[in-house]
């Protein structure tokens, strides 16, 4: 060994085996990052590395940083040998410019420390001596999964034993604890439920090809992605009106004296909060070249609701061409909810009997302020499943953040483990424990959010690693991205864990808003109209979103990619609701204009499933500050057709039928 590392053997190469083995470890590291070694690659990879002393994750991190400026992305994720070479000089060239302090930097020192062999480049973490690490190490297998990272050399502590793993007095003494109150649905009847495997067939619209990887590369996105993913959306908007027969696509900024139909985007002239006087309307690149126009909503009723963003087709009149008279504003177009045939709505029935579908939503931080003990979510699951009599919901879908960054132990850096090993050892091991005591026939489903820190920060966002639950059944565990599109038996399903609701509320203009109005169900249908998770732009401070990735991955975004959603999951620090929101075009129009804009609502909210109803929850968090928070319960009765279908009684109509998923469901808020 020199300086703590293997230099190859004098006179010769090592052997190709440990070759073959880090050229594998190299091209999986720069794999996982995005990137695709060219043939040849590899060896340039692992000069480089024995040159710098970089193992394999430090040099795909070194050569990412050094790529994004160096290649511009031209080679469009290869890596060849060339490249390689390039960086190898740049790193020459950083290290002679580098400061040279101490004994440290005598002759000869740097070459030992530079010197890792290629079998050294993916070494495993070092094990600690037998017996170390307290009571219970020596001899437990398990023993590395419970363990926190090394803490004075080679000893360890034992989770169990960290500062904030017991449960807070904040949460033991609680109040209100089990109680529920009826948000929707009062007067729905149930059936016996039958205790049969399989009640609830999950599904992940578009399956792995729609959702963003885990290797996915982010932080990429500049300026002129930033501008073709908005002007994607003004395109669609454009042509669905083109279809409905409305002339539109002329450049906001051209004369117009008869009413006239411009598309665009809503901006604020200058930073800070949109007002009446700052509101302008921003056209497509092809269309109008990325021009702006001052928008005047003067001439239309009080009830104006406008957010940075929004993409929306108006109709007016530009006598200047500086200056856009609204007459009528269409704020989007929503897609259809779903249909079904009664032989599908029948599968769904046999499924679950007249009992119905039963689902249950909480959204994290599953532990409280106070400590790390989780025991909210631990309550919950419990609570679901513990000794009560009571059967396990078919589906339990669980929002993160599972591991919360904004928690004050997770926030001060004061954890003697790494974030995964704390996901694992918690949340990951109490879902595991109610996968087993619930039986197979239970189903559970994981989004995770821009706050967990064991995980990508990144909008959209890659699903948590299905092989963290490897030891289950397969399909018990259902991980999906941030958004996620899922069906459950014959709904639709669509769900974030970003407070959408939240931004856009602080965000909004909203002029003229009646007393008793329904604020919460307004901004919900603004993501339908928008058919986007997440239709605010510029987005809110912390909202990690990517235009780039969202470019690569459009559906990610594409709340109508199914169609309008039949259940749409919201999770938001206001206050927990369950909301019925008719599925049409919103619009707001002065008083007796009539125009093409017009017809095309009528047209769109005729068509099939396009003015049918779906259910907007909000669950509220399971764990509020101190204390414990709520969650969502849902019954759903099975349709009126399916019944009928799987008793074998003739259908009223044998064409496809809107799940009307309002009607039959009910819905309550439990405190944990």
């Amino acid at each position: 060994k020199v300086g703590g590392a293997l230099q190859e053997p004098a006179g010769g190469r090592r052997g190709g085996g440990a070759g073959a083995m880090a050229e594998g470890a190299l091209a999986r590291a720069f794999e996982e990052e995005g990137w695709e070694l060219e043939a040849g690659a590899a060896a340039a990879a692992g000069a480089v590395a024995r040159e710098a002393g970089l193992r394999a994750a430090d040099l795909v991190l070194e050569y990412d940083s050094w790529a994004l400026g160096a290649l511009a992305a031209a080679d469009g994720g290869r890596v060849s040998a060339g490249a390689l070479q390039r960086f190898g000089a740049h790193l020459r060239a950083a290290r002679q410019k580098a400061p040279r302090i101490g004994r440290g930097n005598a002759p000869g020192a740097a070459a030992a420390k530079a010197a890792v062999a290629l079998d050294e480049l993916e070494a495993p973490p070092a094990q600690p001596p037998p017996g170390a690490g307290g009571a219970g190490a020596e001899g437990d297998p398990d023993f590395r999964l419970r363990t926190a990272v090394p803490v004075g050399g080679s000893k360890k502590r034992i989770l169990a034993d960290l500062p904030g793993m017991a449960p807070g007095r904040g949460f033991l003494d609680r109040v209100g604890r089990g109680q529920a109150k009826v948000l929707l649905g009062e007067g729905l009847q149930f059936g016996e439920r039958a205790d049969a495997p399989g009640r609830a067939a999950v599904e992940v619209v578009g399956g792995r090809a729609a959702q963003v990887p885990l290797a996915v590369r982010h932080l990429r996105d500049g300026l002129g992605d930033r501008a073709r993913f908005v002007d994607g959306r003004i395109a669609r908007l454009e042509a669905e009106l083109r279809e409905r027969g409305v002339e539109c696509g002329r450049p906001v900024t051209v004369v117009a004296n008869e009413p006239t139909v411009f598309v665009g985007w809503v901006c604020c002239d200058s930073e800070g909060r949109l007002n009446e006087a700052s509101i302008m309307l921003e056209g497509g690149i092809q269309s109008s070249g990325g021009s702006r126009v001052r928008l005047d909503t003067s001439k239309l009723p009080a009830d104006v609701s406008l957010f940075p963003g929004q993409v929306v087709a108006v109709e007016g009149v530009n006598p200047s061409g500086h200056c856009l008279i609204a007459l009528r504003v269409l704020y989007g177009a929503p897609r259809p909810v779903p249909l079904s045939s009664p032989a599908e709505l029948g599968a769904a029935a046999k499924r679950t009997g007249s009992a119905g579908l039963d689902l249950v939503v909480a959204s994290g931080p599953f532990s409280t302020s106070e400590d790390l003990s989780y025991a909210p979510l631990e309550a919950l699951l419990g609570q679901l499943h513990g000794g009560s009599g009571s059967a396990p919901p078919d589906l339990l879908v669980l929002v993160g953040p599972f591991v919360d960054r904004e928690h004050p132990h997770v926030a001060s850096g004061a954890l003697d483990l790494t974030f995964r090993d704390l996901f694992l050892e918690k949340p990951r091991a109490l879902i595991q424990q109610y996968c087993e005591a619930a039986g197979p026939g239970a189903r559970v489903m994981l989004l995770p959010a821009i706050r967990d820190a064991q995980h990508k920060a990144v909008f959209p966002q890659p699903a948590l690693s299905a092989a963290d639950f490897a030891d289950l059944p397969a399909g018990q565990v259902t991980c999906v991205g941030n958004p996620g599109l899922f069906r459950v038996n014959e709904l639709l399903v669509g769900c974030t864990s970003h407070d959408v609701l939240k931004h856009l509320s602080a965000a909004e203009l909203q002029r003229g808003q009646a007393p008793g109005s329904d604020r919460l169900g307004r901004l919900a249908g603004h993501l339908l109209g928008q058919r986007s998770f997440y239709p605010l732009f510029p987005p809110a401070p912390g909202a990690c979103l990517d235009s780039q990735v969202a470019a690569c991955y459009p559906q990610a975004l594409d709340l109508g990619a199914a169609g309008t959603p039949d259940l749409l999951i919201l999770p938001s620090d206001l206050n927990p609701f369950a909301k019925r929101i008719r599925c049409a075009p919103m619009e707001a129009a002065a008083a007796g204009h009539e125009g093409p804009l017009r017809e095309a609502a009528r047209g769109a909210a005729s068509a099939p499933g396009g003015a049918g109803e779906l259910v907007c929850l909000n669950p509220g968090r399971l764990a509020r500050g101190p204390t414990g928070g709520t969650f969502a319960r849902l019954r759903v009765q099975p349709a009126a057709a399916g019944l009928d279908h799987a008793a074998g009684a003739p259908a009223a109509t044998n064409g496809p039928q809107p799940h009307d998923l309002g009607a039959r469901s009910r819905v309550e808020v439990v405190r944990v």
